[in-house]
Order: C-alpha cells, then structure tokens, then sequence
C-alpha cells in the first residue's frame, strides 16, 4: 500500500503543499508508533484508525476544530493515550554526506534522555546518535512518523549561544540520505532550538503537529 502520509510530508517538505480549502485529510494509522493531527495552511490531516465519524463531529461547524486543545484531548482519551507536545516542523533536503565528513562522533551510548524519548518516538533500529567535539551538542537522527527521516538535537545549557545548535543543524541536513526531506520538530517555546533551525536558511517551516503515542494504558487528559 503507498505510504499517503509520507509522500504527503515529503510534497510539503518541499514546497507543495495540501489544498488551503479548509477540509481534512484523514489516513490511516502510520506504521510508525503513533498517531498525528498536522496542521497545513487552510488543511488538517488526521493520521489514526479512528472512526471518521468522531473526527467530522467536531470539523462539520468548525474547520480548525483539529487544532482545538478541546478536540486535542478528547481525541488523546478516545486512543487512551495523552497528547505529545505541540510542535512547529521544519524540513530541509538531505545531502547524503558520509559521517567522516561531519565534524561529529557518532556513539552508540543510548541513556541520554533525549535518545531514550526518540526510542519511543522512532524506528530504535534507525537511531543514530552523535556528540559534537565539545561534548555539549547531541544530535539524534531516526525514522519516525510514517518512516520519516527526523532529527532532534539539545545543546548543554551552560555552552547555549556558542553556535552549536546551528552546527547540529546543519550535520543534521548534511547527513540525512542524500534527496530526500528530514524533518525537524521543534516547540516554539523552545526559543534556543527555535533559533538554531531558523539560524539554517536551509529549514523552512511547513506546519505543525502533534503526536500521540499508541500505549495501551495512560491517564485521562480530562
């Protein structure tokens, strides 16, 4: 079966994007451990096996409902799961270089906390994970939501406006297989990170999401 969701992240990673005709898109579940509600210009996608009834009683009188922290939680409790944090998604096309390029050391080392919460995000046999010389820069690099290729990287607070940020984004878009979109999913409140992506005019933002892991047993939101 053609992956929809990828080849639909893919399109607006670069450039084209769902019709702004105020209407949702609603694909099945991902492969990939969770379910999505992105946000496009005028579009929502919903990615989840649930029924397409609960989703247009809240789109047929409001068309942005999708991003309705109301809709958010409702939808987290139907999936008896919690909503992930809302991000905003950059995306750049991928160089393909080799590490031996990139002035990072990859390691193999998985119980930093950034790199335990991509395990449960992303595809733990794609994880690549890289420290910068200095020791306070760490990218994280995997498939995620519907094989996608993401990257997540966090800068020790004591070394922040240093540059190293922007050089994790950059590795990042250097080592990501060559052609093809990486993704970087960033909470605008995270006002370094946010500047480390907008710092590479390479990264242009294409919307937002949230993700919602599919675990068996969580708390209500409400």
């Amino acid at each position: 079966m053609t992956n929809r969701l990828l080849s639909l992240l893919h399109s607006a990673a670069r450039g084209n994007f769902p019709a702004a005709d105020f209407t949702t898109t609603h694909l099945p579940s991902p492969a990939s451990p969770t379910d999505a509600v992105l946000a496009f210009f005028g579009h929502h996608v919903i990615a989840s096996d649930i029924e397409a009834s609960f989703v247009t009683d809240w789109t047929i009188h409001d068309p942005f409902a999708l991003s309705d922290v109301r809709f958010l939680a409702a939808f987290a409790n139907k999936l008896k799961t919690t909503p992930g944090i809302y991000d905003a998604v950059f995306a750049a096309v991928g160089e393909g270089l080799p590490t031996d390029c990139v002035n990072l050391r990859e390691t193999e080392d998985r119980s930093h906390p950034r790199v335990v919460r991509a395990l449960l995000y992303r595809d733990p046999a794609t994880i690549r994970v890289f420290h910068d010389q200095s020791g306070h820069g760490l990218l994280v690099m995997g498939r995620g939501l519907a094989g996608r290729m993401e990257a997540a990287f966090e800068v020790d607070p004591q070394a922040r406006g240093r540059g190293i940020g922007t050089s994790l984004v950059r590795a990042a878009r250097q080592l990501a297989p060559g052609d093809e979109p990486i993704f970087l999913q960033v909470s605008p409140g995270t006002v370094w990170s946010m500047r480390a992506v907008l710092a590479d005019p390479s990264f242009r933002p294409v919307g937002s999401e949230i993700l919602f892991l599919r675990t068996s047993v969580s708390d209500r939101v409400w």
